[in-house]
């Protein structure tokens, strides 16, 4: 590798984050990586004719400005922090693609929600971006990217070209794929290896966004309810009978779906999460009947409860133990008058014994994205509700 200064070698502080920094490891083996002194400090660029990545470092910053070896290792993980919280691709501001003002913000944003977490914070250069500090003086610490933008984009700020997020507007959907793909990698090694000194919100708001999926949970739900349908044939007088008219009774068949969901009340679930989703019920209610029970490590067929269009749901706690998955999936698997399952969680339990038909998982963002990570649902159906819509 051709360098400027040899003074300085990057790939020594890289190599040096292998035996202890899984997470930065992973990633930096997925970039390219030069040195140049058309950036003024350091930067992850992307390159939308070759859809690499690249780490560039300007050598004469590395070592005529840079104090010590903490510094040099504590801007490089803020460069490979951009790849691994997804902020070179998923998590620019639409609002911010096409205004230079707003992208310089959404830069700033990005760099003050990385240098603001420790041990960053005590080894990064005292020139770095800080919340607290400087221009951003009335801002806190351990805010995420997206508060930190909405706070600074009405603010009257001067740009500071600390490090080059110029070539971030240009990643197409397959640098995405990668990109994700890559911290997917670095997650899960990290989880098995260890995280090194990546702060407990940083490895969270990692998992998050790499595991996170934007997908129409309403739709999901719509479709399950419509698979879970089927035929009830009774007989009725009022029917004609094809065969033996004014004999023997006709035959008359209703389509409809009876879904038991099952509530877990031994975790964090949330007023608003179950608020939204029994809200959405109403929409179904011409085709499908709703019971609802609670659970935490047992499930008991007296709790059952029939859910009717209107009604209110009443959100109270009933029971406070442990989480069993297997409590509700067999309670549903010997009441054969319904039709399908849909467990309401925070999935923070292992997966449950088979289930006679079909079972889907409701949860929110977080929990999903975590469950995603662990992988221990298998080909399960789990879908998230965003926060949004809450």
């Amino acid at each position: 590798m051709f360098r400027f200064n040899d003074s300085f070698d990057i790939d020594k502080q890289l190599y040096s984050l292998i035996g202890s920094e899984a997470f930065f490891s992973e990633i930096s083996q997925g970039l390219n990586k030069f040195q140049t002194e058309k950036v003024q400090t350091a930067g992850v660029f992307y390159d939308k004719e070759k859809e690499e990545f690249y780490l560039a470092w300007n050598p004469r910053y590395f070592n005529d400005e840079l104090k010590n070896d903490i510094e040099r290792k504590a801007i490089i993980k803020h460069e490979l922090l951009h790849i691994g919280l997804l902020h070179v691709t998923d998590r620019l501001p639409e609002e911010a693609r096409n205004n230079n003002e707003l992208f310089e913000k959404f830069g700033h944003a990005a760099d003050l929600s990385i240098n603001c977490r420790k041990p960053l914070k005590d080894e990064l250069p005292k020139s770095c971006l800080f919340p607290g500090q400087g221009l951003y003086e009335g801002l806190k610490n351990d805010l995420t990217m997206e508060e930190y933008f909405d706070k600074i984009k009405k603010m009257k700020t001067i740009p500071i070209n600390w490090d080059d997020h110029s070539q971030w507007r240009d990643a197409s959907s397959i640098a995405k794929k990668w990109t994700k793909d890559l911290v997917q990698r670095a997650i899960k090694k990290a989880s098995v290896k260890g995280w090194g000194t990546l702060s407990n919100n940083l490895q969270k708001e990692a998992i998050y966004y790499a595991f996170r999926e934007d997908v129409d949970w309403v739709g999901i739900l719509n479709q399950f309810i419509h698979q879970s349908i089927r035929s009830y044939r009774r007989s009725s007088p009022k029917k004609l009978n094809k065969k033996f008219p004014n004999l023997v009774p006709g035959i008359k068949t209703k389509r409809a779906a009876h879904l038991l969901m099952a509530i877990d009340e031994s975790g964090s679930m949330e007023k608003d999460f179950l608020k939204t989703i029994f809200g959405n019920l109403a929409a179904f209610s011409n085709f499908a009947t709703f019971s609802y029970v609670p659970f935490d490590a047992e499930c008991k067929k007296e709790d059952i409860k029939v859910w009717k269009r209107g009604q209110k749901l009443p959100i109270f706690r009933t029971k406070n133990g442990g989480t069993n998955f297997d409590a509700p999936t067999k309670l549903f698997n010997d009441c054969k008058e319904y039709d399908g399952l849909i467990i309401l969680t925070d999935l923070q339990a292992p997966k449950p014994e088979p289930c006679r038909s079909r079972r889907l998982w409701i949860t929110n963002e977080e929990n999903y994205a975590f469950c995603q990570m662990k992988g221990e649902f298998g080909d399960e159906q789990i879908v998230s509700i965003h926060s949004s819509d809450r």
